[in-house]
């Protein structure tokens, strides 16, 4: 089953990387007007230290989420080539972090309360180890490491559920309202625990890919796709595997799911699909996420598990009037180099007879012309050498006409092909093509 790209099995999802730096970004502002702001601990610069930590921390999850959802904000990617050595990347942000969890330690002896300062202890390690993992993140990406990115996801029940936190929560603080607060807490008990579940579920899954190397245009074709569980304990289940294919001129997106998957242990679950383009088709990321069991929070984990259809043009079957005016056609073209063949296809002349010859094959009125025994001699003529001219010029702004018409002569060239090499043994095929670039194939 294909769906369109913006018909995805799973919610959009978003960077996990950037819902914690949103979340601790507003942790950060909230402590400082809650606490920080009244005391007079703070003076000169070290009193906007903390507001701008804040503020640096929701614009980077900012860009982290909002670039999933649109293209334009999102960080250019650069895929590693094989053939290229690849060079040490530095992830600016990570620096910036472990700087900022520095100045959290320097703040420390600006300030006595006994609050602020494990706030401040937790905040700077948080910060300066997290600088570490994106340095090293973007490290693992340059060496070419295959990399699992951690997703986060709210279905339209989750979102429901986290705006009534929201607004329980503001009432709470504005309203200075017990009840409030504890609605808020039993709220967030079964929004965390499902959260909690799904991350242990997710541990230890790695996913492969069976797909094959090639296909025609048109084709039905299968693609096996295997969860491995390698946790000892817990088992993961109603796990949704999302595979993704593009070429040049198409994107889609496949799903499949895997109900249960117990402790080391492997599930595999198949799709079918049909290309109808022809060309080469880049396959991943697959996702694997899951909202099991409350369904109000999906988290899932990005496999960067590269792969690649290549898909023929479709053959079409040629009608008889096109093997009889071949045939006309070529009986017009003088070739001087003939010779025997196996198959009585062609007569060529009429000879005096050779032991062995067939006794069917004597021509009796030319032998008794001649007053001695003459047999027709045929020639091959199956084995006969096909050149295929192929111009696929298209205007500056093609239509859908004009691209039609190319692929129609492209499948019709592919469809020549594959007849004259399936007839013929002997034969030479040489394809000329011309568009971008002129291309030269001979077998």
């Amino acid at each position: 089953m294909v769906r369109p790209p913006n018909d995805k099995p799973v919610a959009s999802s978003f960077s996990m990387t950037g819902v914690l730096a949103l979340l601790c970004g507003s942790g950060v502002l909230f402590f400082y007007w809650k606490f920080a702001r009244p005391s007079a601990e703070f003076s000169g610069s070290a009193r906007w230290i903390l507001p701008l930590t804040g503020m640096i921390l929701l614009l980077w999850g900012g860009r982290q989420i909002f670039g999933d959802l649109i293209p334009g904000l999102r960080s250019r990617q650069v895929e590693p080539d094989p053939e290229v050595e690849p060079t040490l990347r530095i992830s600016w942000m990570g620096i910036v972090l472990m700087f900022l969890g520095m100045l959290m330690f320097y703040l420390l002896a600006k300030t006595d309360s006994g609050t602020v300062r494990l706030f401040l202890t937790i905040l700077g390690a948080l910060l300066f180890f997290w600088g570490i993992r994106e340095v090293g993140r973007l490290m693992m990406t340059t060496t070419q490491v295959q990399r699992v990115e951690r997703r986060v996801a709210l279905p339209p029940s989750g979102l429901a559920y986290l705006v009534i936190m929201i607004v329980l929560f503001v009432g709470s603080q504005l309203g200075q309202s017990n009840m409030l607060m504890l609605v808020f807490s039993l709220m967030a008990g079964p929004f965390v625990i499902n959260g909690a579940v799904i991350v242990i579920m997710l541990q230890k899954l790695t996913v492969d890919r069976v797909v094959p190397e090639t296909a025609m245009a048109g084709e039905l074709i299968a693609v096996e796709l295997k969860l491995r569980n390698g946790k000892t304990v817990f088992s993961s289940s109603l796990m949704a595997v999302t595979d993704t294919l593009a070429n040049d001129r198409e994107r889609l997106q496949t799903g499949v799911l895997i109900a249960r998957v117990p402790p080391k242990d492997e599930r595999s679950a198949r799709y079918q699909l049909t290309l109808m383009q022809r060309g080469r088709y880049r396959l991943g990321p697959v996702y694997v996420g899951s909202r099991f069991p409350l369904g109000i929070v999906e988290r899932g984990l990005v496999f960067d598990l590269p792969g690649e259809i290549l898909v023929s043009p479709r053959l079409g079957r040629l009608t008889p009037r096109w093997q009889r005016e071949h045939g006309l056609a070529d009986e017009l073209v003088h070739r001087p180099n003939t010779r025997a063949g196996i198959f009585e296809d062609e007569f060529h002349r009429i000879r005096e007879y050779r032991p062995g010859d067939n006794p069917r094959l004597i021509h009796w009125r030319s032998s008794a012309r001649q007053n001695e025994l003459m047999v027709r001699e045929f020639h091959q003529s199956r084995n006969q050498s096909l050149i295929v001219l192929l111009d696929l010029w298209l205007p500056e702004t093609p239509h859908g006409e004009a691209e039609d018409r190319v692929e129609l002569a492209i499948s019709f060239a592919a469809t020549i092909c594959h007849n004259q090499m399936r007839q013929s043994r002997d034969a030479n095929l040489y394809v000329v093509s011309a568009g971008d670039r002129l291309t030269e194939w001979s077998g």
